[in-house]
């Protein structure tokens, strides 16, 4: 599946065939605002708004939908901002959702889903700092990494666990495995994200040391 994000919606095509229009102006009230997507095995999709008010149900940023075009908040989140969100490949009912609120208090949390997103509890992940990442890897659906981030002393941590998200360690002292980059590295550098796939480190020394 490839999927183009827009502001006038997500633009999807599965198999190599042409790209549809799934219509997120359904959840999210504000022109230009570009939400994040994902969707499970099955096809059920996530949308965040991002930030609280940017959502057609304003104390709302998550809403699920089956077909694209009908949205429906989902429960547990109310009043949190989340930024991303990850499905597990290998189980379509679980997924992880990254929020950062800003600030001091208890909504900075990563959260967890056992229904396919329908409704979200929160993790032992709970920090005083932005939760800016999750993502699944992508040779092992047990191994999930978390990334938090404190924008104003240019600090960030990841989190790693190796049993499909029941526990987390921060920064393990074994490392995170060979070959672990790719998906590791976007969780510490705020810009991977949108600027391509980063697959290697320009020295292979230090790409050693950081897996």
């Amino acid at each position: 599946t490839v999927s183009i994000e827009a502001n006038f919606g997500l633009l999807e095509s599965r198999d190599g065939g042409p790209f549809h229009w799934i219509c997120h102006e359904a959840f999210v009230s504000l022109t230009g605002v570009v939400p994040a997507y994902t969707a499970n095995a099955d096809g059920v999709l996530l949308g965040s708004a991002r930030l609280v008010g940017f959502g057609t149900a304003p104390a709302e940023t998550v809403y699920r939908s089956v077909d694209g075009c009908t949205w429906t908040p989902v429960t547990g989140l109310t009043g949190v901002s989340v930024v991303a969100i990850a499905f597990d490949p290998a189980d379509p009912s679980h997924a992880f959702a990254a929020a950062s609120n800003g600030g001091t208090g208890t909504l900075n949390a990563l959260w967890v889903s056992h229904d396919a997103g329908l409704s979200w509890t929160k993790t032992s992940i709970e920090v005083s700092h932005y939760v800016s990442g999750v993502r699944f890897a992508a040779a092992d659906s047990q191994v999930v990494w978390a990334s938090s981030s404190n924008l104003a002393d240019d600090e960030a941590w990841v989190y790693w666990s190796s049993n499909g998200g029941v526990s987390f360690a921060a920064r393990p002292w074994l490392g995170h495995g060979g070959g672990a980059f790719v998906d590791a590295f976007p969780l510490y550098h705020l810009r991977a994200g949108t600027s391509g796939v980063w697959t290697h480190a320009h020295n292979t020394y230090l790409q050693t040391a950081a897996e």
